[in-house]
């Protein structure tokens, strides 16, 4: 069975931020885009289905391979 995970980037650091779908995605969007006008950051924000988180890195890290992962997306 798939899972859903909200995905943060921040392609000015070169690094990215998964969750689960047990923080609600329209919150998280809108806590990523407050912090990111806060700090004249961009931020984007998106959902990747996939059967487990080690599933999800692996796609991310073939697709955005120079990209770290940081954890789970926590509101400053």
């Amino acid at each position: 069975m798939t899972q859903r995970f909200h995905l943060i980037f921040d392609d000015g650091n070169r690094r990215y931020f998964v969750n689960d779908a047990a923080v609600s995605g329209i919150r998280l969007h809108y806590e990523v885009q407050m912090a990111a006008r806060s700090k004249n950051q961009t931020l984007r924000d998106t959902d990747l289905w996939a059967v487990s988180l080690e599933a999800a890195l692996a796609e991310i890290n073939e697709h955005f391979p120079n990209y770290i992962y940081e954890g789970e997306w926590v509101s400053p």
